[in-house]
């Protein structure tokens, strides 16, 4: 029965600790962002936008 609890209580603690650091990583990356289209979070046409409003005309152009 001892060894029954010692394996839920490293089970769990492995459990707890990878939740911890996701939750770390997750807070850590969000505020990486330099510009507004780096972020997933927001809608695709607003971080589109930004990124065009970027851009150069020479870069804007599409050549074939």
């Amino acid at each position: 029965m001892k060894w029954f609890i010692s394996v839920l209580f490293i089970i769990f603690s492995i459990i707890f600790i990878t939740n911890y650091m996701y939750e770390y990583q997750k807070d850590l990356c969000k505020s990486n962002y330099d510009y507004p289209f780096q972020d997933p979070t927001l809608p695709v046409d607003v971080r589109l936008d930004n990124l065009m409003s970027l851009l150069t005309p020479e870069e804007k152009v599409i050549t074939i």
